[in-house]
C-alpha cells in the first residue's frame, strides 16, 4: 500500500532588494532598498487553494489529485439518482425506468438489466438496494419495489401509491421513510415487500420535504427553504417533531455522520450542522455560497457533493471532513451536465448527471485513500508586497532565499513588477532586470516532485 511520505523544503525568510527608477524617460536619480516578507501569503494561483494549508502559517503542500474519469454510460433520458452495491450501480431515470449497470469494470460499464414501464415507473428520485430488492422513491407514484435477484430481469414485487411526489428514501428495519414534496414525510411498512402499506399518514414538516437521513431513532429531513428538521422515530408509525434549524438556500439532501449533518442546498452550497444536541442544532460551516448542490453522499472521512456552480458549470466536489468544523477541499471533477446524485462504492464515485448519463470516476488507488496521492506541481504567490510612487518603476530586483530542500523536490522562483500580469523566472541571489517593469512587486514559488505518492511541503 502506498503511503504519504512527507518531504520538507524549508523557507524561513524571503528578502527582496529592489532598485526603483524615477521617470523611465528622464531619470534624474534612483533609489534602492530591501523588502523582507515572511512566507505567509493568503492569495494563491491555484483557483481552489487546494495546495495550501494553514492560512498565514507559511505552509504549502502539493494538491491532492482530482478524481479521474473512467467511463460514461448513457441512459435513455435523465439519470436522476444512483445507488451503488458491490459490482453494480443502480440508476433512476425520468419517466423511462430503472437501470442496473454492471460497474465491475469501472472503465467499461455496461447495462446489466432494465425495468421499464412508463405506466408504473414515474421519475425515480432515489433508491435503496438491500437483500436483492430495490426500493424506489417513484416520484408521483410513491414507493415501488423490485426483485433484482436476476439482474437481467428485474421483477415487480409491490408498490404503494403516496400523495404528492416521493423525492428520496431511507430504510430502517421494516420501515421505509419517504419525503413527499408537498410538506411532509410518509412511513411505509415493507415487512411484506409484495404488499407494502403506508402506516403514518402525512407527517407535516416545516417546509416541503426533499431528502431524509436516519441516525439511531432520529430522522433528519431536508426541508426546502426551512433548512433541517429532526423527528423522533422510536415509534415508526408516528414520528414526533424535535426541532428545526434554518439554513440558507433550499435544502435538498442530507446525510449524517457522528454529531454532524451534511446538507446539500440548492443556491446554498454545502452546510454542516452540529447535531450533538438534536433539540438545539446549529450550523458550524457554510461552503460554496450560492452553488446549487442536488446530490450528496458520505464515504469514510469525505463528503461528496454534486450539482452546478454556474449556468453551464457542472461539478462534483470532495471535502475531507476528518475535522467537520474545518473541512478541506480535496478534489473536484467537471461534468457535462448538472450532477443530480452521487454515490461512492469502493474506490469509485458514480455521478448521475442528467442527460449525460452515469459517470464512473476513480477516487482511490487500491487500498489507499486517493487523497494521499498528489499532483506533481503546486504554486503559491504573494500579494503585492511593494508599491512605488507614481512616476517610479521597479526596474531590477534580487531575490534572496534561505532554503533546505530534498533531492526529490524542485523549487522555481519568479518575480513580477507589474502586479502579476507578467511573471519572470529569476535565479536566487542574482540581480534580475525586468523585461516588463512596473510599480507593483510580487513573488511566486513553484513546488514540484517526481513522485505522486509523496507530499513535499514548503514551510515557513
Amino acid at each position: 500500500m502506498k503511503r504519504k511520505i512527507p518531504y520538507y523544503s524549508a523557507i524561513t525568510l524571503i528578502s527582496i532588494f529592489v532598485i526603483t527608477n524615477f521617470s523611465p524617460v528622464n531619470i534624474q536619480s534612483a533609489t534602492s532598498g530591501g523588502v523582507d516578507e515572511q512566507f505567509d501569503t493568503t492569495t494563491y494561483q491555484d483557483t481552489y487553494n487546494s495546495n495550501v494549508t494553514g492560512w498565514g502559517t507559511g505552509q504549502i503542500e502539493l494538491p491532492r489529485k482530482n478524481p479521474e474519469f473512467q467511463d460514461l454510460i448513457k441512459t435513455s433520458t435523465t439519470a436522476s439518482s444512483v445507488y451503488g452495491d458491490g459490482d453494480y450501480a443502480y440508476v433512476g431515470g425520468a419517466y423511462d425506468g430503472f437501470y442496473i449497470i454492471d460497474a465491475s469494470i469501472p472503465t467499461s460499464m455496461s447495462l446489466a438489466g432494465y425495468y421499464n414501464d412508463s405506466v408504473e415507473i414515474n421519475w425515480v428520485y432515489g433508491s435503496v438496494v438491500q437483500d436483492n430488492k430495490a426500493y424506489l422513491a417513484n416520484g408521483a407514484d410513491g414507493l415501488f419495489i423490485l426483485d433484482i435477484t436476476d439482474k437481467a430481469n428485474p421483477v415487480k414485487l409491490g408498490e404503494v401509491d403516496l400523495p404528492s411526489t416521493s423525492l428520496d428514501i431511507k430504510i430502517q428495519g421494516t420501515h421505509a421513510y419517504l419525503p413527499v414534496y408537498t410538506g411532509g414525510i410518509r412511513v411505509v411498512d415493507i415487512s411484506n415487500p409484495t404488499a407494502p402499506s403506508e402506516v403514518s399518514g402525512l407527517i407535516t414538516t416545516t417546509s416541503d420535504a426533499n431528502g431524509v437521513a436516519i441516525s439511531g431513532n432520529l430522522l433528519y429531513v431536508a426541508v426546502h427553504h426551512a433548512g433541517l428538521d429532526v423527528y423522533n422515530i422510536s415509534t415508526p408509525s408516528a414520528p414526533v417533531f424535535v426541532s428545526n434549524v434554518d439554513l440558507d438556500g433550499y435544502a435538498r439532501k442530507v446525510e449524517i455522520s457522528g454529531n454532524y449533518a451534511y446538507v446539500a442546498c440548492d443556491l446554498g452550497g454545502l452546510q454542516i450542522i452540529d447535531i450533538s444536541d438534536p433539540t438545539n442544532m446549529s450550523r458550524v460551516i457554510w461552503l460554496d455560497g450560492n452553488t446549487r448542490y442536488y446530490g450528496l453522499t458520505l464515504n469514510g472521512s469525505s463528503v461528496y457533493v454534486a450539482g452546478r456552480s454556474g449556468m453551464s458549470e457542472y461539478i462534483m466536489r470532495i471535502y475531507d471532513i476528518s475535522d467537520p468544523e474545518n473541512p478541506i477541499a480535496i478534489g473536484f471533477y467537471n461534468l457535462a451536465n448538472p450532477g443530480l446524485d452521487v454515490f461512492v462504492s469502493g474506490d469509485y464515485a458514480y455521478v448521475a448527471a442528467g442527460s449525460a448519463g452515469l459517470y464512473s470516476l476513480k477516487i482511490a488507488e487500491t487500498g489507499t485513500p486517493f487523497s494521499e496521492s498528489y499532483s506533481l506541481y503546486a504554486v503559491a504567490q504573494s500579494t503585492t508586497m511593494l508599491t512605488t510612487n507614481v512616476g517610479e518603476i521597479i526596474s531590477k530586483a534580487t531575490l534572496y532565499v534561505s532554503e533546505t530542500s530534498q533531492p526529490e523536490n524542485s523549487l522555481d522562483y519568479y518575480l513580477s513588477s507589474d502586479g502579476g500580469t507578467n511573471w519572470e523566472v529569476v535565479t536566487v541571489g542574482v540581480e534580475h532586470t525586468f523585461t516588463n517593469p512596473g510599480r507593483y512587486l510580487r513573488w511566486k514559488l513553484g513546488l514540484s516532485t517526481v513522485d505522486e505518492s509523496t507530499s513535499p511541503t514548503v514551510v515557513n
